[in-house]
């Protein structure tokens, strides 16, 4: 079936469907899923490639791109104790394709997981690093201070935070207390983000809600075929024969 993936878009529909037909017998579950919901609902991933149809096998060992390390490892062993798995290590998606959150992470193409599968989702986020950006980031320059203890930039620090700027014991103790502080109620913030997660009721998630999927593989398609697969998928209209 790979051999087609680059031509498809100039053979025939009769071949499309045969295709899709294909990919999803692979994807029952998820097919049987989307088909209890009410309305013609599909996962939507970003991609950077341009692509028809592709295959992927997912990275479960990958860097995050923007979340800090330290982060998404704390928020995976939050996951991985609550529901069994690496969440933030998963395959991120959405319901609809919304241009200003899966285009940020390439073009948007519809996401079919192979075999089974599991999902997460809260009502409380939309991205959960976009939701957090800078808290995260002040997260970082805490950290950075923590770790270096005194940096040659420790008086611009002062300058915005309201310190002794004469004084770098003083320093020392501001930074100390202020980034324990911080820290500590920022990891309890999100630890309690992570209670707000479900790995049900999928149908009723809002479609600008970040979703985390748990599968090793999965398709990327081109939206270029939405209609054809709503068709085939939920029997409107009887599949194009060409």
């Amino acid at each position: 079936m790979k051999k087609y993936y680059n031509f498809i878009k100039t053979i025939t529909g009769q071949q499309t469907s045969k295709i899709l037909d294909k990919i999803f017998e692979e994807c029952k579950p998820y097919i049987d899923l989307m088909k209890s919901c009410d309305g013609q609902r599909l996962l939507f991933r970003g991609f950077r490639d341009e692509i028809t149809i592709k295959e992927i096998k997912h990275r479960w060992n990958r860097t995050p791109i923007d979340t800090p390390q330290e982060i998404h490892d704390f928020l995976n062993d939050k996951f991985n104790k609550k529901f069994g798995w690496n969440a933030r290590s998963g395959v991120f998606c959405y319901l609809k394709e919304i241009k200003n959150v899966t285009t940020g992470y390439g073009n948007p193409y519809i996401l079919f997981p192979i075999g089974d599968f599991k999902y997460l989702w809260s009502n409380k986020v939309h991205d959960l690093y976009s939701d957090n950006e800078i808290e995260m980031d002040d997260y970082l320059e805490y950290t950075k201070y923590t770790d270096e203890k005194i940096d040659n930039d420790w008086k611009n620090f002062c300058h915005t935070h309201n310190c002794d700027i004469n004084n770098k014991e003083k320093f020392n103790k501001f930074i100390n207390k202020l980034d324990k502080k911080y820290i500590t109620d920022f990891l309890n913030y999100l630890e309690v983000l992570v209670d707000t997660y479900k790995n049900t009721d999928i149908c009723n998630a809002n479609e600008t809600k970040e979703i985390l999927i748990n599968c090793d593989s999965y398709y990327l398609i081109d939206i270029f075929y939405i209609d054809l697969i709503k068709k085939m998928i939920w029997g409107k209209e009887k599949k194009p024969t060409i």
